[in-house]
C-alpha cells in the first residue's frame, strides 16, 4: 500500500489500520465483509437460508412472505431419482415457515417407476407441530372408480405407499397436500422413495410446491 506525500512512518500506520479493519471483516462483533459484487454475503445479514423463496424479517430471520392467503411457490427444475425406501428430501420442494403461522400447502408431482410393479411413497418432514395434517393422492391403476391410491400423513415423515404404477416409465400425477401450524420455526420438505427398495423412482422436472399462509 502507498499513499502519496506522506511520510513512511504514516503508510505504516495506515497499513495497520487497514489491517485492523480487514481483521474485523465477516466475524462476530465486528464488521461486514463484502463479496465479489461488493456486496454483504446473505449468510452474514440473517439466520436460516436465503433463496428466492424467502426475506429477511426485522427480527434477522429468512423467512417465507406472510402475507396471508397469497401463495408462494416452488418448482423442480431437473428430475430426481431414488431406488430406496428410505425417505430422501426432494431438492427445490421445501418451504421456510414459523412457529405460529397457519398453513396450506399442497405440492403436485409428476412420478415415474422403472418397474410397474414398483411404487413410490411420499411423505413431508415438518418441525415440531401445534396441529397438522397431510393427504397423499397416486394414481396406481388404470382409469376407473379404483384408480387413485390414498392415505394420510399424520406426523413428519410418516409415509404412504403405492404398490404399483399403472406402467412403467409414464408420467403420473401424485398430490400432497395439508395443513400446519408450526411450534417450532423449520422446513416443510416432500419426501419420497421407493417402494420395493429397488425400483427408480424418478420425481420429474416440472413437479411443483405451493405454500399459502394464513396469519
Amino acid at each position: 500500500m502507498s499513499i502519496v506525500g506522506m511520510p513512511p512512518q504514516a503508510e505504516t500506520i495506515a497499513d495497520l489500520i487497514q489491517a485492523g479493519i480487514d481483521a474485523q471483516r465477516g466475524v462476530a462483533n465486528g464488521i461486514a465483509s463484502l463479496n465479489s459484487s461488493a456486496l454483504v454475503p446473505t449468510s452474514q445479514m440473517g439466520t436460516g437460508t436465503a433463496d428466492s423463496t424467502v426475506f429477511l424479517r426485522g427480527d434477522g430471520a429468512w423467512a417465507a412472505p406472510t402475507a396471508s392467503g397469497v401463495p408462494s411457490g416452488v418448482k423442480k427444475s431437473a428430475d430426481q431419482t431414488t431406488t430406496s425406501s428410505t425417505l430422501a428430501d426432494v431438492t427445490s420442494l421445501t418451504f421456510s415457515v414459523t412457529s405460529g403461522s397457519y398453513y396450506h400447502f399442497r405440492f403436485i408431482v409428476l412420478v415415474t417407476s422403472s418397474s410397474a410393479t414398483g411404487g413410490p411413497i411420499f411423505s413431508v418432514s415438518t418441525p415440531t407441530t401445534t396441529t397438522f395434517g397431510a393427504s397423499v393422492s397416486i394414481q396406481f391403476a388404470a382409469d376407473g372408480a379404483s384408480a387413485m391410491w390414498t392415505g394420510a400423513v399424520t406426523s413428519s415423515n410418516d409415509p404412504v405407499t403405492a404398490t404399483d404404477l399403472p406402467a412403467a416409465s409414464t408420467s403420473y400425477l401424485a398430490t400432497v397436500e395439508g395443513t400446519i401450524l408450526p411450534s417450532a420455526n423449520g422446513s416443510l420438505s416432500l419426501r419420497f422413495g421407493s417402494e420395493d427398495n429397488s425400483s427408480t423412482i424418478t420425481v420429474k422436472q416440472g413437479s411443483l410446491g405451493f405454500l399459502s399462509v394464513v396469519a
